[in-house]
C-alpha cells in the first residue's frame, strides 16, 4: 500500500513538473510571454535570471504598443503610473510596435530625454506636439530613425501662437521629417493659421539635410483645417512619387494635381478638387477616388474634364458635400459620370456622403444629384454598390431601379425616410424593388426618434425597435452566400416576396 501510495505522488509530481513553464524550452515560453501585456512582462524580470533575458526578446515585444495621452479630464495617478510604464519600456524594452505621446507638454517634461536617448526602435511613432517642444521631438525622430524600425509617423500640431520663434522650431520640425529616410506612411494634421506660419522664419540649413532622400512612402496623408501653401507637401509628393499608392489631401495645393501625375503606382486618393485634375489621367492604376466637394468650385471645370474620362478606369468613387447649398453645378458633376464613348463606365461602387448636418426636409427635398443620377444611371452597368449617406432617398428615385438599370446592383445604402422601419420593410415598394432585384441588399439607417409614429408590433416587441440603427433587408435564403456582410448591420431582416393575404403582413 505504502509503495503504491509513493508511486502515485512520484507520478504527480512527474506531472506537475511537465506542467510548469519554467519546464518548457525557450522558444515555447517566448511564445506564452508574448500575450502579456508590456507591464507584465516588465514584471516577469524579477522571476529569475532566465526569464529577466527572456522577458526583454524582441520576439515578446515587436507587437507591443503605448500611448501616453490623457483621455477625459486630467488624472494626475493616471499620468504618473502611465509615464513610468513609458520610462521603464524606454529604458528596457528593446522594440514597441508603436508609441503614441503627447495631449500635454507634461508628456515632454518627463519623457522628453528619454525619447531622445532611448535604444527602444519603434516601428509607428505617434506626436502630439506644440510648437515649442518642436526642437525636442526633431531629436526624438531622428532617434528613432537611426535605430532603423522607425516605418509609420503621425505628427499633430494644432497651435494658435503667433511667436515666431516658436514657428521656426516647428519648421525644424517639418525639415526633419521630411528629410527622414525609410518611411512606409506619413499623416501630417498641421492647424496653424497660414498667415502666421508663412511669415515665420525658415531654420538654417543642416548639412544632413542636403542628404538625398530616397523614396519609400507608400500612404500619405497631409490634412489641416487651416488650408496654407508651404514647401513640404510638394517635397514629399515630388521626393515619393515612385512609391506613393494611397494619398489623402484636405489641401487645395496649386501644384498637387501635376506632382500626383507623377506617382505611376498610385491606386486610391481622396482630395478636394484640383486645379490641372486632367493630369491625373496619367496615373493608370488610380481606380479608387474620393472628392471633397468643398466651397471653392473654381477647379469645377478641369474636375469635370477629369471624370468624363477617368470613369473609364475607376472603380470606386465617393463625393463628398461637406455644405448644403444647392447649386447647379452640383448635378454637372454627376452628369459627368456617364463617360465618354460607347463603353460602359467601370464603376463598381459609387457612393455621395453629405456631412453638413441639414434637418430631414432639406435633404429629402433639396438635393440636386438625384435627378441628374437618375439620368445617368442606364451607363452605369458595371455597378454593384450604391450609397447615400445623409440622404433620404425619395420614392421616385426608387422606382427608377426598374430592373433594367443597374442589373448587378447588390447593395443601396440610405437614410430611411419612413417613422416606422419595421411597416415600411412590410411596404408594396420594398417588395417590389427585391423582386426586380433579387441580389438586393437595402442596408437602412432610422433616423426618427419619435416613439408615437412606431408601429403597434414595434411597439409590442423590443426585437424590432431599432430606431438610430443600421438594418439591412434581402430576400434570398439565409444560408444562402452573397456579396454583402450581413454583420455590419445590427437588424437583419429578410423580406418574403410572395404576396400576403390581404389585410396581413408578410413575414420577415
Amino acid at each position: 500500500m505504502c509503495e503504491a501510495s509513493e508511486e502515485m505522488q512520484t507520478e504527480q509530481c512527474v506531472v506537475r513538473s511537465e506542467m510548469e513553464l519554467d519546464s518548457l524550452c525557450d522558444d515555447a515560453l517566448l511564445q506564452v510571454l508574448r500575450y502579456l501585456s508590456p507591464a507584465e512582462l516588465l514584471a516577469c524580470r524579477c522571476v529569475c535570471t532566465r526569464w529577466r533575458d527572456l522577458a526583454l526578446d524582441p520576439f515578446v515585444w515587436q507587437d507591443k504598443g503605448l500611448t501616453a495621452v490623457f483621455k477625459g479630464e486630467r488624472d494626475e495617478r493616471y499620468f504618473g503610473v502611465c509615464c513610468q510604464l513609458v520610462a521603464a519600456t524606454l529604458r528596457l524594452a528593446p522594440c514597441l510596435r508603436y508609441l503614441c505621446v503627447g495631449a500635454d507638454g507634461l508628456h515632454m517634461d518627463f519623457l522628453g530625454v528619454l525619447l531622445a536617448t532611448t535604444n527602444c526602435a519603434v516601428s509607428s511613432l505617434g506626436m502630439t506636439c506644440n510648437p515649442i517642444d518642436a526642437p525636442l521631438w526633431s531629436v526624438v525622430l531622428s532617434r528613432q530613425a537611426a535605430l532603423g524600425r522607425l516605418k509609420h509617423v503621425e505628427l499633430w500640431v494644432k497651435s494658435d501662437t503667433e511667436e515666431k520663434s516658436h514657428l521656426c522650431r516647428l519648421r525644424q520640425l517639418l525639415d526633419q521629417l521630411v528629410h527622414t529616410q525609410g518611411l512606409k506612411s506619413l499623416e501630417m494634421r498641421v492647424d496653424i493659421r497660414p498667415e502666421s506660419f508663412r511669415n515665420a522664419p525658415r531654420p538654417l540649413k543642416a548639412a544632413q539635410l542636403d542628404a538625398k532622400v530616397t523614396a519609400s512612402l507608400r500612404e500619405l496623408m497631409y490634412l489641416s483645417r487651416t488650408a496654407f501653401v508651404d514647401p513640404y507637401l510638394p517635397l514629399l509628393l515630388e521626393r515619393h512619387a515612385a512609391t506613393l499608392e494611397v494619398v489623402r489631401l484636405d489641401v487645395q495645393h496649386p501644384r498637387a494635381a501635376a506632382l500626383l501625375a507623377g506617382a505611376a503606382r498610385l491606386r486610391e486618393l481622396r482630395c478636394p478638387l484640383l486645379e490641372g485634375m486632367p493630369a491625373l489621367l496619367r496615373c493608370t492604376a488610380l481606380t479608387s477616388l474620393s472628392l471633397v466637394v468643398g466651397e471653392d468650385r473654381a477647379p469645377l471645370p478641369a474636375v469635370k474634364e477629369y471624370l468624363r474620362s477617368a470613369v473609364a478606369r475607376l472603380e470606386s468613387l465617393v463625393l463628398i458635400y461637406p455644405y448644403d447649398e444647392d447649386r447647379d453645378e452640383d448635378a454637372d458633376v454627376v452628369l459627368s459620370l456617364a463617360g465618354t464613348g460607347r463603353a460602359a463606365p467601370a464603376l463598381r461602387s459609387l457612393s455621395f456622403v453629405f456631412t453638413a448636418g441639414l434637418d430631414e426636409e432639406c435633404l429629402a427635398h433639396s438635393m440636386p444629384q438625384l435627378r441628374p443620377l437618375t439620368a445617368v444611371l442606364p451607363r452605369l452597368q458595371h455597378l454593384t454598390r450604391l450609397s447615400f449617406n445623409g440622404l433620404l432617398l425619395r420614392s421616385d428615385f426608387l422606382d427608377a431601379l426598374d430592373g433594367q438599370v443597374l442589373p448587378d446592383l447588390e447593395e443601396l445604402r440610405f437614410d430611411m425616410d419612413a417613422p416606422c422601419p419595421h411597416q415600411w420593410a412590410h411596404g408594396e415598394q420594398v417588395r417590389r424593388l427585391l423582386q426586380r432585384y433579387p441580389r438586393l441588399h437595402l442596408c437602412g439607417y432610422s433616423v426618427h426618434d419619435d416613439d408615437s409614429l412606431l408601429c403597434e408590433y414595434c411597439k409590442q416587441h423590443d426585437c424590432h425597435w431599432f430606431e438610430y440603427m443600421s438594418c439591412v433587408l434581402f430576400s434570398h435564403a439565409v444560408e444562402d452566400s452573397c456579396g454583402v456582410d450581413h454583420s455590419k448591420s445590427e437588424v437583419q431582416m429578410r423580406v418574403s416576396l410572395e404576396a400576403p393575404p390581404l389585410g396581413e403582413a408578410p413575414p420577415l
